[in-house]
């Protein structure tokens, strides 16, 4: 687990992925585009933003959660204490932040994104994040209960579309190949 103690860089394979989905964004019509304030969802924007000809900004909403003392931890052995929190979302993470206040930072953040998606339908609005964010916008948008995936989460460098289909919100992969 990463979250925000370990800022990394994209590694090669990174940037190839990077790529791949920017390869893929530049193809539609791009209203904005915005990346959390990790390095590496700047580099990834970086790439977006050479294939779509738009300017990307920085959005703290995008930031992944502060898993506090279990950063550098493999997602498999923080499983079960991730768990606890999601299950405790008031309960700060010691050296890091609550589940419940980073879902709601990013829930608001991301149901604004939608309401100015609504009012510009004809343009795509990229938003680069983090896996747990990815995760989390199933529970956002279609009213789910939050979840850990452990290490079957979000690949990396992967897209989701979230679209609006018979008045609701629909969040599916994109598959890149």
């Amino acid at each position: 687990m990463k979250g925000t103690t370990y800022d990394l860089p994209l590694t090669d394979e990174g940037h190839g992925d990077a790529q791949r989905a920017a390869d893929y964004l530049g193809q539609l019509n791009i209203g904005s585009v915005k990346h959390s304030k990790m390095l590496r969802a700047e580099q990834t924007a970086k790439h977006v933003s050479g294939a779509t000809g738009i300017d990307s900004r920085p959005a703290g909403f995008l930031d992944p959660l502060d898993v506090g003392y279990l950063a550098g931890q493999r997602r498999a052995d923080a499983q079960r204490r991730i768990e606890y929190y999601i299950r405790n979302p008031h309960k700060q993470i010691p050296d890091g932040e609550s589940y419940g206040e980073w879902h709601n930072r990013f829930a608001d953040g991301l149901t604004s994104e939608l309401k100015a998606a609504e009012r510009e339908p004809a343009k795509a609005r990229v938003l680069v994040t983090h896996s747990c964010n990815a995760m989390a916008s199933k529970s956002v948008v279609e009213g789910e209960e939050p979840e850990f995936y452990g290490e079957h989460s979000e690949e990396p460098g992967g897209v989701k579309k979230l679209q609006k289909t018979g008045g609701r919100w629909r969040v599916s992969d994109v598959r890149l190949d």
